[in-house]
């Protein structure tokens, strides 16, 4: 048997054996968040004004010390609030006692309801921004700070693509060694769940 013949009889069964089919990913999983009752705990003084990440009417933007958290979430105890919130574990969290503003002086709020905390499919969680946008590469915008689970990834770009059942956002690496920064590769990353 000659090499090319050896090669065409892998080929053929390769062809031939089953292949295992590659599934689709779930539709993007979509929470709203409830903070679990508060019923004890310490607490931090702060003040707070309307969400700047989030168009719900029980989130505010908060500052306790040195301390800047957005979104915080209005609890059941009246001017408690949670921030730094994780919603895959309730017990994290910080506790903020203030005087919440007067909702008739906060005017109306946006049509927009951006996800403030999103986990990608490759286990990768994401934060809005709070101090405005981040860096602009390749004229892609930054607006989510993220804690990437496998290595590689430097950023995720632009908003959330939410037109399908299954949400993506454009996950980069960068090259790093030449400014202006420069994208190095870029994939489109499925939203797995996303918090609202």
């Amino acid at each position: 048997m000659t090499w090319t013949s050896a090669a065409l009889a892998v080929i053929a069964l390769v062809a031939w054996l089953p292949q295992t089919p590659v599934s689709p990913p779930a539709p993007t999983r979509i929470v709203h968040f409830t903070p679990p009752p508060v019923t004890g705990g310490s607490t931090r003084p702060g003040t707070c004004q309307r969400s700047l990440v989030s168009d719900r009417s029980d989130t505010f933007r908060c500052v306790a010390g040195d301390m800047t958290s957005d979104p915080c979430f209005a609890t059941n105890r009246a001017g408690v609030l949670v921030c730094d919130a994780d919603p895959r574990d309730p017990s994290i969290g910080t506790l903020v006692t203030t005087v919440l503003p007067d909702a008739s002086h906060l005017g109306p709020r946006g049509d927009k309801l951006r996800a403030w905390f999103f986990e990608l499919e490759d286990g990768s969680t994401c934060r809005p921004l709070i101090f405005g946008a981040g860096r602009q590469v390749d004229g892609m915008v930054e607006h989510y700070t993220c804690r990437f689970a496998p290595p590689g990834s430097d950023a995720v770009l632009d908003e959330i693509d939410t037109h399908a059942p299954v949400w993506t956002i454009q996950q980069a690496s960068l090259n790093k060694r030449a400014l202006p920064l420069s994208i190095k590769q870029l994939v489109s990353a499925v939203v797995k769940t996303a918090w609202q």
